[in-house]
């Protein structure tokens, strides 16, 4: 199933560049499975402990009973968010900028074996073709939760006459951290999975496939400390895994 746009989610043109930096062991997963993984929003690694969070203002008016639970319980619209959205939404999240930066390879990487694949906005669209689950993609919003206070819950949303241009309130934790992250750049991609049927502890392997990674992979750029002969084992992976035609560079930082 493609990229499907929603309303209030914001992209650029579709030629401009996005990485994704990524440890080597991750890296060789996405070449083996032809998959991206998807992270529970919860199971980042909390550097930011309000990324995906309701809002404190929002938190304290979502206190209506939304729907009940199996055993009787009522579901508040804050107990749903937290217990049903974030499990089955799970996110990918990349870097929208010119060039490579050395701060988004110290922060998003471990060591120098590390590597960053860079595609555009365009083809990260159509990567999503073949998969199963719709994939919503934008910038996320840079600002302070405190501040958010006019939530319009989803038991009056569905119904309602909203302008065309309103993101789903759902949507907004998803896509706001703190003004701090700004220097990220972070575009979004968030799918969702049936946490019934398919379980996400920790994540979700979407699988794009062999023609998806094709389409998505423009070139892969090396960390600037990397060495030669990490380089011959990434050029081995990629073939390995019929991979010949993707580029592989040095970083532009090398020094």
């Amino acid at each position: 199933m493609p990229f499907v746009p929603m309303n209030g989610l914001v992209l650029p043109d579709e030629d401009a560049t996005i990485w994704r930096y990524m440890d080597y062991w991750k890296f060789k997963l996405m070449l083996k499975k032809s998959a991206l993984f998807f992270v529970r929003s919860d199971q980042f690694n909390k550097k930011d402990t309000w990324d995906s969070v309701l809002p404190p203002k929002w938190r304290e008016k979502m206190q209506n009973i939304l729907c009940y639970r199996s055993n009787g319980t009522g579901y508040t619209e804050a107990a749903w968010y937290e217990e049903r959205e974030i499990p089955s939404n799970p996110i990918q999240c990349w870097n929208c900028d010119e060039f490579e930066k050395e701060r988004m390879w110290n922060e998003c990487t471990t060591d120098s074996k590390a590597l960053v694949v860079r595609s555009t906005v365009g083809h990260f669209k159509e990567c999503f073709l073949s998969t199963p689950h719709q994939v919503r993609i934008g910038f996320v919003n840079y600002g302070y939760h405190d501040k958010v206070n006019d939530p319009k819950f989803a038991i009056t949303y569905w119904g309602d006459n909203e302008p065309k241009t309103k993101l789903n309130p759902w949507y907004i934790p998803r896509y706001l951290k703190r003004k701090k992250f700004d220097y990220e750049k972070e575009i979004r991609a968030t799918t969702h999975v049936d946490h019934n049927i398919q379980p996400i502890d920790l994540g979700y392997n979407l699988v794009i496939g062999f023609e998806g990674i094709n389409k998505l992979i423009e070139s892969v750029h090396m960390h600037p400390k990397a060495s030669n002969a990490h380089r011959k084992q990434v050029k081995i992976l990629l073939d390995k895994y019929g991979f010949h035609d993707i580029l592989l560079k040095s970083s532009s930082l090398k020094s």
